[in-house]
């Protein structure tokens, strides 16, 4: 399920990449992708802050 979501979200960012005009598009683009990233990072971690209650 979460694959989906991602591969979609690849896809979505892919796209954009066909648009950018500017280094401010540029920029823009970077930044969301980078604040995906860190959201990413940040689930890791409550994963495996979950893992360990768990065990």
């Amino acid at each position: 399920m979460i694959e989906h979501y991602i591969e979609e979200l690849n896809l979505i960012f892919c796209e954009k990449l066909e648009y950018i005009d500017s280094v401010e598009d540029y920029l823009i683009l970077k930044k969301q992708i980078e604040v995906l990233n860190n959201n990413y990072k940040e689930l890791l971690l409550l994963l495996d802050k979950k893992l360990l209650e768990v065990f």
